[in-house]
């Protein structure tokens, strides 16, 4: 496990590694001809758990690199709407850089408990619509928030999307989840990667200009959400980080 380091400066370096190490960098819905992409290649994936604002700092960042990568929106975000106009164009400016936008399904407790897969797929197929109904834009691939064991290493296509924890994509598959790089310095695992395909799963919300740890990068963002946006919502974000087991300190911001 690594967390080292999560500035943009880092992540700048490790697109760089990306960019020398593979042929292809392809998005996530280019591997409905996966036989057809330039070995070895790589699928940049970004979960947007929490902030589109952070995101689209990320998009900037790659696109000056000259790499494309996939964002996936939540259909049931916890700090952020899909019905508010601003965080609608935040998500928009992502796609405007050249970026491709998946869907981040988020699982009810009920498709925890019983995961038919009939189910599920139904429930995904109707997010999907929901989220093209609401960014005005076709939805190719999918992601899982927090997957069940039956959900990795799934069929490549999922209710007509390409399904990012298909075994196609998941054979060489490295994360930053909770702000740990789970396999090590990333850098070092893709400069030793002998794979033909990688995926690379990077949460936008864990980088800043300077390196936090995770619980500090969150608190970061808090107060910068309430300094920006004040009362309201600074207090339903509060409440949203609660429920989802995120504690911040107040320091007399609300």
């Amino acid at each position: 496990m690594w967390c080292e380091d999560f500035s943009y400066k880092f992540y700048e370096e490790l697109l760089e590694c990306i960019f020398i190490r593979y042929n292809s960098i392809s998005l996530f819905p280019d591997a409905l001809h996966l036989e057809n992409i330039k070995k070895p290649c790589v699928f940049i994936r970004h979960d947007i758990d929490v902030s589109p604002r952070i995101a689209l700092r990320m998009a900037m960042i790659e696109q000056k690199h000259g790499i494309r990568s996939t964002y996936m929106v939540m259909n049931r975000p916890f700090s952020y709407s899909l019905n508010n106009p601003d965080h609608i164009d935040l998500l928009l400016r992502i796609s405007d850089l050249g970026h491709d936008l998946g869907l981040h399904y988020v699982p009810t407790e009920i498709d925890r408990e019983y995961d038919k897969e009939g189910i599920v797929k139904m429930k995904v197929a109707g997010a999907r619509e929901l989220l093209e109904n609401k960014i005005g834009k076709p939805i190719n691939s999918v992601s899982f928030h927090v997957p069940s064991k039956e959900l990795i290493n799934g069929s490549l296509i999922m209710s007509d999307m390409v399904n990012a924890y298909s075994k196609e994509l998941m054979k060489n598959y490295i994360s930053d989840s909770r702000g740990v790089w789970r396999e090590g310095n990333p850098i070092d695992r893709l400069s030793a990667d002998d794979g033909e395909v990688t995926q690379v799963l990077a949460h936008p919300i864990w980088y800043g200009d300077n390196h936090l740890i995770a619980e500090d990068r969150i608190q970061e963002f808090f107060e910068e959400e309430v300094e920006m946006n004040k009362d309201k919502f600074s207090r339903k974000l509060d409440g949203d980080l609660y429920n989802m087991g995120i504690k911040v300190l107040r320091k007399n911001l609300i």
